[in-house]
């Protein structure tokens, strides 16, 4: 709510707005002329095919699987649902790993990976693309994402993914709906999906 009475008055002002999804170009279209609106395509990026082919994973030194989450440890990233689904899921799979990959970025509200058995801590990587080579499955738990990008190269890769739904995903499953398991923001939700 607060947002949408900052941006409703000012949005009129832009000649051309460009979003990253559907839900957010539908929000701007209230406020302003026709056609003022644009999409980017995969989120304003693009995907580099060459790099994502190129790349080898990295060695596994655990032998069971890996759910991996790749991104900013900040507190919207819902990181703490994402821990509870995986000691949900655990109880099925008692060794699978969490793999997080990422580091806090400043400004952001730092989450803290928690010191548990069966959840690595990487820093940031030069070769993210390794990383999901390497996984069994990509978590998203985002209750907000304008696009997310490391769904979208996950998909590219063929690795399966689970996420919260939100505008970034369901932007990128409308194009791949079968790609994407969407799950409601509940961690026994999440937990039976992985």
């Amino acid at each position: 709510l607060l947002f949408e009475l900052a941006e409703a008055p000012f949005a009129r002002l832009s000649s051309k707005t460009v979003t990253m999804n559907e839900d957010d170009a539908r929000f701007y279209r209230k406020f302003t002329r026709a056609n003022s609106i644009l999409i980017a395509p995969a989120g304003g990026a693009g995907i580099d095919f060459s790099a994502m082919q190129e790349a080898e994973p990295v060695l596994a030194l655990e032998s069971q699987p890996v759910l991996l989450y790749l991104g900013r440890l900040a507190v919207d990233k819902n990181l703490d649902l994402l821990v509870e689904a995986w000691r949900i899921a655990r109880h099925a799979f008692p060794g699978l790993v969490l793999r997080i990959v990422g580091s806090a970025v400043p400004g952001d509200p730092v989450w803290e990976v928690p010191d548990l058995k069966g959840i690595i801590h990487i820093p940031w990587t030069d070769q993210p693309f390794q990383e999901l080579r390497r996984a069994s499955l990509l978590v998203s738990a985002s209750r907000r994402e304008g696009f997310a990008m490391v769904v979208a190269e996950a998909i590219a890769l063929g690795l399966p993914v689970v996420a919260v739904n939100n505008r970034g995903v369901q932007q990128i499953t409308s194009v791949v709906p079968e790609a994407v398991r969407l799950v409601p923001n509940d961690a026994s939700a999440l937990a039976q999906a992985i």
